[in-house]
């Protein structure tokens, strides 16, 4: 009776697992390389964008706003299995974020406005990844 309660605990927990990270990039576009430069739209309701790319360990990315004169931008990455990294603001074309990736997976990036601004304008990022 016991191997027949783990038996159905294993695709419960499965399916936990999958549901959660559906959760977490269900409100990021995905991206590739081939799509450099991003371009994106800040709306009043809208003053953060959330994009997702895939990398591997080891892999250094590099994250570069392009020149946004009207907004003061800030980026920040999520890691696949850790808690978010430091914020960078911007002084395109200096990068917001430019390190050795510490996992493989799914890399979310939000770009936001400084100082809790809201106003609606165009940006633009590049990623590289070597």
């Amino acid at each position: 009776m016991e191997s027949l309660r783990w038996f159905a605990l294993v695709p419960l927990v499965a399916l936990l697992q999958a549901s959660a990270t559906a959760q977490e990039t269900e409100d990021c576009e995905r991206i590739t390389l081939a799509q450099m430069p991003v371009r994106g739209t800040f709306t009043a309701e809208h003053h953060e964008r959330f994009y997702c790319v895939s990398a591997h360990r080891g892999q250094h990315m590099k994250i570069t706003m392009g020149k946004t004169p009207d907004l003061d931008l800030q980026c920040n990455v999520y890691f696949p299995r850790s808690n978010l990294s430091p914020g960078a603001s911007t002084a395109a074309p200096v990068p917001c974020f430019d390190e050795q990736l510490p996992d493989d997976g799914l890399y979310r990036i939000r770009i936001g406005q400084r100082f809790g601004e809201k106003k609606p304008g165009r940006f633009e990022f590049t990623i590289e990844l070597k």
